[in-house]
């Protein structure tokens, strides 16, 4: 390529430093562009678009490691559980009833627009301190329960028409063990545990304390 000087620039060096700086901005503008054809290159072999990428990595933030069968075990999901709905902010919803539901039939009939309805019941109705915002973090956190139990679980409980809070109380009644359960099972493990020298033996004593916790508890 050939370079233009202004005519006051007459020395060879200053000459040289003009090009150079030309060269270097060229290479960068080429730089930058192989750069950016590489990008797109890459963005059309990929088949998921970013966003669905993004909302991928999302949706795998919402599953547990196991799914809920029964009472067998429930003491392993319910804190997964918990931890991710902590992540998303939701497990609030689980232990506290935002949603409360009132009969239809104690709201007149001047009132009954300024309340949000609950689809599929005929009966109820949303309060009037439940806001779309809070409906929409109960659909999310129900979203999350829902995708962490087994179909047995699900056929066996209504998830439309209850909330997370009444589903996380149904779930923990249904399959939580009792005190009187749980304290005879860990006396169980504990009649029955035995130390093996080739076991490490830091972990055995971590399960035995845990074991004695509960019973504390």
């Amino acid at each position: 390529m050939k370079y233009k000087f202004e005519e006051n620039t007459d020395s060879e060096e200053e000459k040289e430093k003009v090009i150079k700086t030309f060269q270097n901005k060229e290479n960068k503008e080429k730089n930058a562009e192989t750069r950016a054809t590489s990008a797109r290159e890459m963005l059309k072999k990929n088949t998921i678009p970013i966003r669905d990428r993004r909302a991928s990595r999302f949706n795998n933030a919402m599953e547990t490691s196991i799914k809920l069968t029964g009472k067998e075990n429930y003491k392993i999901w319910a804190p997964e559980v918990i931890n991710i709905l902590s992540m998303h902010h939701l497990d609030n919803y689980l232990f506290e009833e935002y949603l409360k539901k009132i009969r239809i039939s104690e709201i007149s009939k001047e009132d009954i627009g300024n309340y949000t309805r609950i689809p599929g019941d005929k009966r109820r109705i949303y309060d009037i301190s439940v806001t779309e915002d809070m409906i929409d973090d109960d659909k999310q956190a129900k979203f999350i329960i829902d995708r962490s139990v087994s179909k047995s679980v699900k056929r066996k409980i209504n998830f439309g028409k209850s909330t997370s809070f009444e589903l996380w109380k149904i779930l923990k009644n249904s399959y939580s063990e009792s005190k009187g359960e749980r304290r005879r099972k860990l006396m169980g493990n504990l009649a029955t545990m035995r130390y093996d020298r080739n076991e490490d033996f830091v972990i055995f004593i971590t399960n035995l304390n845990e074991i004695f916790d509960e019973l504390e508890e």
